[in-house]
């Protein structure tokens, strides 16, 4: 209370949280830097961000116990620049997740997570190849998942797309979406 109107960086690291602090954030809606590391936090709800995350550019989520991120959690971070998710326990970053937020996205850390490299994967590895800048590549070089047809870790930037693949009926959007980007950025059309 009283820090609404000015507050734009906040550390609530290593507190033991165990819930994201939603309604307590809600408030606080010029929160630029948002450091929710080092603490207990299982699960982001649906509306996680709802309210308050229009201006947030750096959220640090790293060293906590998420295991899995509903898809509408980040639709509301119109700004999210960077993002650490490293040392949680993702098997994945759905497509559905991350698409609201690609456009304005430099970084994404998410090392020592234990990753599955499939298909839910393949937009990661093709952002990695067509929008990584290389000051972050020291992460990347991190970032293993496993493969589930020979069981064994694998740098997610050497795995070949082909091998990304999964069974049953999970669309690749990254592709449609990859490509019109290149189209947008060759001819500088925007449609």
């Amino acid at each position: 209370t009283g820090l609404e109107a000015n507050l734009q960086s906040l550390s609530l690291a290593g507190n033991l949280i165990e819930e994201f602090p939603s309604t307590a954030l809600k408030p606080i809606h010029e929160l630029v830097t948002l450091h929710m590391d080092d603490n207990k936090i299982r699960t982001l709800s649906e509306n996680a961000f709802e309210g308050f995350g229009e201006h947030i550019k750096h959220l640090w989520l790293q060293n906590n116990q998420i295991k899995d991120i509903p898809p509408t959690a980040f639709q509301d971070l119109h700004s999210l620049e960077w993002i650490k998710m490293y040392n949680n326990l993702l098997t994945t970053l759905h497509y559905e997740l991350m698409e609201p937020v690609l456009d304005t996205l430099q970084h994404i850390d998410i090392h020592s997570n234990p990753l599955v490299c499939d298909c839910e994967l393949r937009w990661y590895h093709q952002w990695i190849e067509e929008e990584w800048n290389p000051v972050e590549e020291e992460w990347l070089k991190d970032t293993f998942c496993l493969d589930p047809a020979d069981n064994k870790q694998h740098n997610i930037a050497e795995v070949p797309l082909r091998d990304m693949f999964c069974t049953g009926d999970v669309k690749d959007k990254a592709s449609a979406r990859v490509s019109k980007k290149k189209l947008s950025k060759n001819c500088n059309f925007h449609p």
